[in-house]
């Protein structure tokens, strides 16, 4: 492909001129002149600070991918919520966290979870500064080439950067490309009549260009941010032929997306208490073509969808300490925000009349979140219980057309002694559905591939994607209890957690095609005379009730294995090792009152996001996560694991069963900081090629289960350079 070419001589050429400029300069530009500085710091002391060289040791080329790898030594044991990211002591905007360079960051100081409360969020998650050099100017090129052992399915990308920082002032301008080759059926040897003509993942373009910029203004530090995203899709849906007149036509589907960001910050102190305040528009147009079929007369009928979405919001909160108990300051912060948003819709499918739809939703929210002490050691109010704390969250929001919609979150934190942490709490969320999961443009796709549970066999169905005007409110109900030890020597910590979830109305896409999901939602399948499914309406519905409990518990720990302390600016021999260990209690879907809920966990299949195969849920998964760095190299792998499955299929009259093995699948990726800014990296995705075994009765894998359909990409080798100038 000649895309993917060009990005293959990109990193060709970028190696050579990274190694030509390593050659002629002595002293990394980049680097600048490095001054200790955490300008507009929390008050709280970290629990953990994550150092320069320390954060070159994970070899990443974004503060995203930085946010990914520091996973383990962030993540909160009060929830699955990612961390509240600061720029400096300020909120960050995603466009800054996508723009800066690791290499620009001086140090990440990991906050606790009470920290959270002096930027308006809840005490639930933990709150990462990353502090910036005050001096730093950097020029940054990066492209990788993605190729499977298998062949196929190629991808390349390519990206430049530039980026300047002067003590509070930030700007950074970046621009990204990206594109994949489709891959075909007949490429992973998959049994279907014509393989040839169907692809098993689309070829995608996509290319972004995104800014940001944060200046000084008197006491404020006010940030803006832009970007324009362009994304193509295009696959093969299959042949589709007329017996009477012999024409036959290929099934071709586009999807172009355009989306635009655009998003302002501020922030200062006014007396004791801090304010923020944010404003954004997104807007997203989307466009799909694509063929469906033939007619009577043996002509092509297509579809045309079309979507354009816009948002804008408003959102600011004041907060901070408002009274003092024996125990210690009661903090409280109220968040008031604002979002309308706009969705009109088109389709136009050959021989049917055009349609088209506009919808409108207004929204507006007050919060209130705080936390009281009522115990402190330090303080010496019963010192003998430790630090003992409540805290609450409350919510109200006004949407057009669902009314209000309350929400509360109370818990509970005690420190019985240092390096032990005891948390309860209780939340309940009332929420509407999207816009999008309402008034989605109907999407018409043929040829996508599924396995009927009902009959046990592979088929190939049109399935009717977009929104559904008659979803209800969704009600999560969520009661967890945790405990937290550390950090210790080394940031050592342990955690784990217990959670009871419970969604009555719960919004989501159909569970996998069984008998039990069929007459609860009978107008949703067609088949034919011979009971041979061939259309599914797969749009969003509201399920009488979801029910979860599982149990997750882990550790993480840093281990330097130098015996002699590594020079400055270096990590010397180090390894971080994290474990993660999940256990599921209890699953179950009940699809409407009066019939037997679906057990997840005992036999009911499992719909799997993003793809047509149908999985099931283990009840034991483990993660592990491992990085080694020794002075310029390192190496990073990540395994995951997850146990074995029986999966109950057929009817009452005549069942059939379907096992699942269980799954090993290991991320290796290694690098190496060359001189002069310049970095190589060798990953391999799914190390070992792994991929579930599924089997009938007999010993057979099912068409829809083979290999080619459970992941068509496979093993995935990737090649990248990087270099800063």
């Amino acid at each position: 492909m000649q895309h993917v070419e060009v990005v293959r001589i990109l990193i060709l050429a970028g190696a050579c001129l990274a190694a030509g400029a390593a050659a002629a300069q002595s002293v990394p530009a980049a680097l600048g002149e490095i001054v200790v500085t955490a300008p507009h710091a929390p008050d709280e002391q970290p629990i953990n600070q994550i150092l320069a060289p320390e954060i070159n040791a994970y070899g990443v080329g974004s503060v995203t991918d930085l946010l990914q790898a520091l996973e383990p030594q962030t993540r909160s044991s009060m929830s699955d919520l990612p961390p509240i990211v600061l720029i400096n002591g300020r909120i960050a905007g995603t466009g800054e966290l996508d723009n800066l360079p690791p290499e620009a960051i001086l140090r990440v100081d990991v906050l606790p979870e009470s920290s959270s409360l002096r930027y308006g969020f809840p005490d639930t998650q933990r709150v990462l500064n990353f502090v910036l050099r005050d001096h730093y100017r950097g020029l940054t090129a990066e492209a990788s080439d993605n190729e499977t052992t298998e062949g196929g399915g190629e991808s390349g990308a390519a990206d430049v950067s530039a980026v300047r920082v002067e003590h509070d002032a930030e700007s950074a301008v970046r621009l990204d490309y990206k594109e994949a080759e489709r891959l075909l059926e007949s490429q992973r040897d998959v049994v279907d009549t014509d393989p040839p003509l169907r692809t098993l993942v689309p070829s995608t373009n996509e290319a972004k260009l995104s800014g940001s910029i944060v200046r000084p203004l008197l006491n404020l530090r006010p940030s803006l941010e832009a970007s324009v995203d362009l994304k193509s899709a295009n696959s093969l849906q299959g042949l589709a032929t007329d017996e009477v007149s012999g024409n036959a036509a290929l099934l071709r589907q586009h999807t172009g997306t355009t989306t635009t960001h655009l998003a302002a910050r501020a922030g200062g102190a006014l007396g004791f208490l801090s304010w923020s305040s944010s404003a954004g528009y997104d807007g997203t147009v989307t466009h799909t073509r694509g063929g469906t079929g033939l007619d009577a007369a043996g002509e092509l009928l297509l579809d045309h969808s079309d979507s354009s979405v816009s948002s804008g919001s408003f959102a600011g909160y004041l907060g901070g300490p408002v009274a003092q108990l024996p125990a210690g300051a009661v903090l409280l912060n109220i968040n008031l925000a604002s979002q309308w948003q706009t969705i009109s819709t088109s389709t136009a499918l050959t021989g049917v009349a055009a349609s088209a739809s506009r919808l409108s939703r207004s929204t507006g929210s007050v919060q209130l979140n705080g936390n009281l002490p009522l115990t402190s050691r330090e303080q010496g109010v019963l010192p003998f219980l430790g630090d003992f704390n409540f805290r609450f969250d409350a919510k109200l929001q006004e949407v057009s057309e669902f009314g209000l919609l309350p929400s509360y979150d109370l818990g509970v934190t005690w420190k019985p002694l240092r390096g032990i942490h005891v948390h309860a709490e209780y939340s309940r969320t009332e929420s509407a559905p999207s816009l999008q999961d309402l008034l989605g443009p109907s999407i018409v796709t043929p040829g996508v591939q599924l396995f009927d549970f009902v009959t046990g066999e592979t088929v190939y169905v049109t399935e009717i994607a977009g929104g559904d005007d008659d979803l209800r409110r969704t009600d999560t109900r969520v009661a967890s209890f945790g405990v937290y030890l550390g950090p210790f020597v080394n940031s050592t910590g342990f955690g784990a957690r217990f959670e009871h979830r419970r969604v009555v109305d719960a919004e989501g896409p159909l569970p996998a095609i069984t008998a039990e999901v069929e007459d609860a939602f009978p107008d949703r399948f067609l088949r034919d005379a011979s009971g041979t499914l061939f259309e599914v309406d797969d749009r969003s519905v509201n399920l009488a009730l979801e029910a979860q409990d599982d149990l997750k518990w882990g550790f993480n720990v840093s281990l330097p294995i130098s015996k002699d302390p590594p020079a400055e600016g270096e990590t010397g021999l180090r390894l971080w090792i994290s474990a993660y260990d999940t256990w599921y209690f209890r699953d179950t879907i009940l699809l409407r009152a009066g019939v037997p809920p679906l057990d997840l966990l005992d036999g009911a299949p499992l719909s799997v996001a993003g793809t047509s195969v149908a999985g099931s849920q283990s009840r034991h998964a483990l993660e592990y996560r491992t990085t080694l760095r020794y002075h310029a190299f390192g190496a990073r792998l990540r395994v995951r694991w997850r146990s074995a499955t029986l999966v109950d299929g057929g009817t009452a009259a005549s069942s059939s069963n379907l096992y699942f093995s269980d799954l090993t699948t290991a991320d290796l990726r290694v690098y190496a900081d060359l001189a002069q800014g310049l970095n190589l990296n060798l990953g391999v995705t799914n190390l070992f090629d792994s991929r579930q075994t599924v089997q009938d009765g007999s010993g057979v894998t099912p068409v829809g289960f083979q290999p080619g359909y459970v992941d068509p990409l496979g093993r995935v080798i990737t090649v990248g350079v990087r270099k800063v100038w």
